[in-house]
């Protein structure tokens, strides 16, 4: 498909983790780029890799699932995917290229951005190269390490191959950054789009302390996974300490809110809504440490819902444990906690130390609980602020986002001059011995001509001469050869007009010359393109006529659906008339 036209403004965004199934951190960085993305004038679709969420553990296989939706104005698209019982790793991934291959004939995206890890964007990836699409690769972690020396080194073989073939790479941190240059990408081509801080949730005021069952002075807090690097466990015994009194202290009247689980990818409802062994082990332990009535257990929570409960909290406590990966790859809570002024308290980890520096969060000696414990209570009864000082506009998203969206710029720029030297008066024909190139497109949209009537003054895109001096009318979008298809594949549905008395009269029809007559048929075929997308998307079809049929003969492709609007009391031309 490298030869059709693709849409300039639109991403592909293929992911592995994303909302309404999942809420973990990979989950909430998908929805905070795709919507800064699309604030920054770029058109997002959000694709979860082909077979989920179906393929995740615990997926209830009797839920049903939307396969196109759209979450806070961000379009999202499930792709289903064959069972393969008994499929090797290569043959699931040619499978899982031919559904993004075929969604992406269907969209017509201009670029797309596969996250990691190579499971999810290799086949995008692939399927990108076969429909002519810039390809970049968005390197979140780096699960292999500490794998199994041979897996380890196949996986980052496979992540490498992906990554190299990107024409840009963009990761979280300079220590990722440098990681990926000791595995040979070019340095040229890395570029970092760190997380950032989201803007703060809707607040629920039905959520407080009390509905919680706490009574304390002070609540901390840790929301996320419970994955056992995280080290939650520390956090209950932090509790322990702080309630007997710790390092010569008096005791604190202190709980804990922890929210989260162990379920995988983050899922959300279903079988991953009951206890999972995680929490077991942590009510568990609290048991053990007489602090069970002080630690208040919450399941995982849709990203949306959770905004309430940070604004309960004193603090948010983060003792990461040290592995290969958490040395290098940074989370998102932190962030997270920032944007409602959370104090946090982090491990020492070179990851976390960064972000302490951007949010001005603390740091403690990892797995060092005695000094936590002395940290937290000369914070909490020594006049800390319960609130942290204002944030660095910087880290927000819409800055995060810039390298990225310079690229995709880049891409759109390129893409629509290829369109006009594609539709431009006298560009050359497609050779005939060309393979077809299939002719379709986005059908999503729900029609609304029934409707336009009911909708105010409808949005107009049109074909005609150019605008009369002082003419501003903000409604009406003028159509070029270059612009068309994409307007009417992607604008919000109005009408589609065609002044042909006003090309008819005009001194110049410029790029419009030939319309529907045999002298451009690389221009009427564009026409008749034009005309199948506007009616499936719901555009209302004109023609401002008369059109005499001799003049026009090849008005009749599409005269069955452009209604022909004459002026007052004029009739329709007779079939060959003049």
């Amino acid at each position: 498909m490298s030869g059709a036209w693709r849409l300039p403004r639109r991403l592909a965004y293929v992911v592995s983790h994303a909302r309404p199934w999942s809420s973990n951190g990979y989950a909430a960085r998908t929805h905070a780029m795709a919507s800064a993305l699309t604030a920054a004038g770029h058109e997002v679709i959000v694709f979860t890799r082909p077979g989920r969420p179906w393929d995740i553990e615990d997926f209830p296989a009797d839920q049903p699932v939307d396969l196109d939706q759209s979450i806070d104005g961000v379009r999202h698209i499930s792709l289903p995917l064959p069972p393969l019982p008994g499929a090797r790793p290569t043959q699931r991934l040619h499978a899982m290229a031919d559904a993004l291959t075929k969604a992406f004939e269907v969209f017509r995206p201009a670029a797309v951005l596969g996250a990691s890890n190579w499971e999810t964007a290799e086949p995008a990836r692939r399927a990108a190269g076969r429909v002519g699409a810039a390809f970049f690769y968005e390197q979140r972690g780096f699960w292999q390490m500490g794998a199994d020396p041979a897996a380890e080194e196949a996986e980052r073989a496979q992540e490498t191959e992906t990554a190299l073939g990107a024409r840009a790479v963009f990761t979280l941190n300079a220590l990722m950054r440098d990681e990926l240059l000791r595995r040979g990408i070019p340095a040229g081509r890395v570029h970092l789009v760190p997380n950032g801080v989201p803007e703060p949730g809707r607040i629920d005021r039905k959520v407080t302390r009390e509905s919680l069952g706490c009574r304390a002075q002070y609540l901390l807090c840790y929301i996320g996974s419970l994955s056992d690097y995280e080290g939650v466990g520390d956090l209950v015994e932090l509790i322990a300490l702080l309630r007997r009194g710790a390092a010569g202290r008096a005791a604190l009247d202190v709980d804990a809110l922890i929210l989260g689980s162990d379920a995988p990818k983050g899922l959300i409802g279903g079988l991953a809504g009951t206890q999972g062994p995680a929490e077991a082990a942590l009510r568990a332990q609290a048991a053990r440490l007489s602090v069970g009535g002080h630690i208040h257990f919450l399941p995982q929570l849709p990203e949306g819902e959770v905004a309430s409960y940070y604004t309960l909290c004193d603090a948010m406590v983060m003792p990461r444990r040290r592995t290969p990966v958490t040395e290098l790859v940074p989370p998102i809570k932190p962030y997270a906690a920032a944007a409602y002024g959370l104090p946090v308290f982090m491990s020492d980890l070179p990851p976390l130390a960064e972000i302490a520096a951007e949010i001005g969060a603390s740091l403690f000696a990892e797995g060092d609980l005695a000094g936590l414990a002395d940290m937290v209570h000369s914070a909490l009864t020594g006049g800390h602020p319960a609130r942290m000082a204002p944030l660095d506009p910087n880290l927000g998203w819409a800055r995060r986002i810039l390298p990225l969206s310079r690229h995709l710029d880049a891409v759109t720029e390129a893409e629509r001059a290829r369109n006009h030297q594609m539709f431009a008066p006298g560009a050359a024909e497609t050779p005939a011995h060309a393979a077809p190139q299939p002719q379709r497109f986005d059908l999503a949209a729900l029609p609304r001509v029934g409707l336009q009537g009911m909708l105010g003054a409808p949005h107009e895109a049109r074909i005609g001469p150019p605008a009369a001096a002082g003419d501003t009318d903000q409604r009406i979008t003028r159509l070029t050869r270059a612009n068309l298809l994409e307007v009417l594949a992607t604008a919000e549905p109005g009408r589609f007009v065609i002044d042909w008395a006003g090309l008819k009269a005009a001194d110049d029809p410029g790029e419009w010359a030939g319309l529907w007559s045999i002298d451009d048929m690389r221009l009427n075929r564009q026409i008749m393109d034009a005309a199948r997308i506007a009616l499936q998307r719901g555009w209302r079809l004109q023609v401002l006529g008369p059109v005499p049929r001799s003049q026009a003969p090849l008005f009749r492709t599409v005269a069955s659906v452009m209604e022909e609007i004459l002026p007052p009391g004029q009739r329709p031309p007779a079939e060959g008339a003049a």
